[in-house]
């Protein structure tokens, strides 16, 4: 037994010292791209400004997706609309990176989408409809800094002219932003 000792110490010992390396080497995996490892998504502070903006414009409102868009960007989440706003930038922040990824890389590569501000009823109707419009804005502005070109992105606003809420809570269903692709450009073909 106390031959036992001595040896469960050394093997104890150099476990010890092996486990506590300050660093690891690091070691590519079959995942890690040819280029090297994929960069964090950490949002810049430009970034992480215009989605605070875009979505404290919305008031408790949302971003509504198309189907299309979702199909075609099927890692895209689009962000639950709840009152809690820090909750929702972060959801919001996901949702625009990886649709802006999917503009710049991925099946939406060379697609414009249309951003359509909404308000609620409450206000006059030129108000509502320059009120929607700086919505969108604001959306727009978010989505460029992930890197989409702003001339791929078009803005309008319908103001109040969809709204159906008639309570506090309809009122912030009815503020919202409409994102849709832009019917691709036809061909033209001679005959």
């Amino acid at each position: 037994m106390r031959r036992a000792l001595p040896t469960l110490a050394v093997v104890a010992t150099l476990a010890t010292l092996s486990g506590c390396s300050r660093e690891k080497p690091h070691v590519a995996s079959p995942a890690t791209p040819p280029g090297g490892p994929v960069p964090m998504l950490e949002a810049t502070p430009e970034q992480t400004d215009a989605v605070a903006k875009a979505t404290a414009g919305q008031e408790g409102g949302g971003l509504a997706i198309s189907a299309e868009i979702l199909s075609l960007c099927p890692g895209i989440k689009p962000p639950k609309f709840g009152f809690d706003s820090s909750e929702l930038r972060g959801e919001w922040r996901d949702a625009l990176r990886t649709l802006a990824d999917c503009m710049r890389g991925g099946k939406l590569a060379g697609r414009a989408v249309l951003l359509t501000g909404h308000t609620d009823p409450r206000g006059d109707d030129d108000y509502n409809l320059a009120l929607g419009g700086r919505r969108a804005e604001a959306v727009k502005r978010a989505i460029v800094t992930f890197g989409v070109e702003a001339s791929r992105l078009d803005v309008t606003s319908r103001g109040e002219v969809d709204a159906v809420g008639t309570d506090e809570a309809g009122w912030a269903r009815d503020r919202k932003v409409d994102l849709d692709l832009r019917p691709a450009s036809p061909t033209s073909s001679a005959k």
